[in-house]
């Protein structure tokens, strides 16, 4: 008799599946507010204090997406 084992039901399959799913959430929204900080910087017309604020992204981290801009 053969053995089969459904993996789709094991809770450690599951909730590596949800671990997956919400880091890759997660990643997207990080993305995203880089994209926005981008564009905003490409438009010139707020500080980077705002874009920080506006993306709720840090300083320092606007402060880099501006040097790989200029580089």
């Amino acid at each position: 008799m053969a053995f089969t084992y459904d993996i789709e039901k094991d809770a450690f399959f599951k909730r590596g599946r949800e671990e997956g799913k919400l880091e890759g959430i997660q990643e997207g929204l990080q993305k995203g507010k880089e994209s926005t900080a981008i564009n905003l910087l490409k438009l010139g017309k707020l500080t980077r204090e705002e874009i920080a604020q506006i993306t709720d992204l840090t300083l320092e981290q606007i402060e880099h997406i501006a040097q790989k801009l200029n580089t």
